[in-house]
């Protein structure tokens, strides 16, 4: 018999700690696809390395991407819910919507808004959760 395989999303909750000790908020993470991993792939698609030694003659690496536009793009890929909201309106800082069956982002625009906006220590405690959950990440030097 041929082996079977589920389709539906590995997802866990996590509790934001350093943002807010009750641990009343969360973020909700899935584990990567194929799909995403290939799509976080075309992020390093435009390289250029030149070597050409002759006791360390030209040497020439550019790269179209950084670090925290990859953290970002991947919590895109893979955060369905998050609860924390603006301080000054009480809404929400990310919004979702239903597709397929599975909660994502409304758009990467908005979502990348919303990252952006807010403090770094929020972004990289959110960005552990994501690494918690996709540890195949962390094993890549994340």
């Amino acid at each position: 018999m041929p082996a079977s395989v589920s389709m539906k999303p590995i997802l866990d909750t996590f509790p934001l700690e350093q943002l807010d000790s009750t641990g009343e908020t969360t973020v909700t993470v899935r584990q990567a696809t194929t799909g995403d991993v290939r799509k976080i792939g075309d992020l390093f698609g435009k390289q250029t390395q030149i070597f050409n030694t002759e006791e360390e003659g030209q040497i020439k690496i550019e790269k179209d991407w950084n670090f925290d536009t990859l953290k970002c793009y991947r919590a895109f890929l893979t955060i369905t819910d998050c609860n924390i909201v603006d301080e000054a309106t009480q809404l929400p800082v990310f919004k979702f919507v239903e597709r397929s069956g599975l909660s994502r982002p409304v758009s990467e625009t908005a979502f990348n808004a919303a990252w952006d906006a807010l403090h770094y220590d929020v972004t990289e405690e959110i960005y552990e959760r994501v690494l918690d959950m996709n540890p195949m990440w962390r094993a890549a030097g994340e």
